[in-house]
């Protein structure tokens, strides 16, 4: 696991164990992801996480809608797109635009948590994972479902860097024969070459 900047509001789903140090006890991480909140937790993250910022709903708006819908209601208002619930009908609304705009943001935080859960799901560490959804974004799951060897380019060019490629790879259906293995080990050793 590598350090992350963990910002207020946003929600986290860690697997690891407690380690017990003189004063306290820490938790050792061996993975970490971004999940989407629920109930309860949704008015922090609506209000207060960085994804949610600059679109004109803050924490007293969110309160305002939860009220009217429900936190599991909004939930699935959200996650259907649904602007029109958002701005109009009985009680507490939002604009147009700012529902557009809060929608807008909660797909993209959502396509995000599905990508982070997935990856994570397939054994990526949070550092690789991050590395890829900078490069690929949205079509990360694509790109690696279509070839999981892709994954070469973003792993250290050495035998520990193709197993753990290879490995990975398996966990996206490659078989020991597959076309793509080939071309991937061969990227690997001129990788390597490269570096050396």
């Amino acid at each position: 696991i590598v350090p992350l900047t963990i910002h207020k509001g946003e929600m986290y789903q860690v697997a690891g164990r407690e380690v017990a140090l003189e004063e306290f006890i820490q938790i050792e991480a061996h993975s970490i992801h971004k999940v989407k909140p629920t109930g309860n937790l949704l008015n922090r993250y609506l209000g207060f996480a960085p994804a949610m910022r600059h679109i004109g709903v803050g924490s007293k708006k969110v309160e305002r809608l939860i009220e009217r819908f429900g936190s599991n209601r909004l939930i699935v208002i959200l996650n259907d797109g649904d602007v029109e619930a958002l701005s109009s009908g009985e009680g507490y609304s939002l604009t147009q635009a700012t529902a557009t705009k809060l929608v807008g943001r909660w797909k993209q935080c959502s396509d995000e948590t599905k990508i982070i859960s997935s990856l994570a799901s397939k054994k990526i560490d949070a550092r690789t994972a991050t590395m890829v959804m900078k490069v690929w974004g949205n079509e990360t799951l694509d790109r690696l479902e279509d070839n999981p060897y892709r994954l070469v380019a973003f792993f250290p060019s050495s035998r520990e860097g193709w197993r753990k490629v290879d490995s990975i790879a398996r966990e996206f259906g490659a078989s020991e024969n597959d076309s793509r293995r080939y071309v991937g080990a061969v990227e690997s050793v001129l990788f390597y070459l490269h570096s050396t």
